[in-house]
């Protein structure tokens, strides 16, 4: 089994530190998605934007989710939580 096959998800709610970046970056690369908010100053970049919006799942089957309203960011998580368990035959 591979990490990102587990039910889990990284969140940094409070994006106030570059450390965030990097916690969040080791996590996608390793399939995990993860809820940011606010969005992170390295979408400043056309290539990264597309890299972490768009084809990042195609890489490593990791999503990033920017989302600054704490209910919808928690109901994304729950749900995402609830699609990996549901691949691994978990109620």
């Amino acid at each position: 089994m591979k990490v990102g096959q587990l039910p889990a998800v990284g969140s940094a709610p409070e994006l106030v530190q570059e450390k965030a970046v990097s916690i969040g970056g080791s996590f996608l690369a390793l399939g995990v998605s993860c809820h940011i908010a606010p969005a992170p100053r390295v979408l400043g970049s056309a290539l990264v934007t597309k890299l972490l919006t768009e084809d990042l799942k195609d890489l490593t089957g990791a999503v990033v989710r920017v989302e600054t309203d704490p209910q919808k960011a928690a109901g994304w998580m729950v749900a995402h939580i609830a699609e990996k368990r549901a691949a691994l035959g978990l109620k």
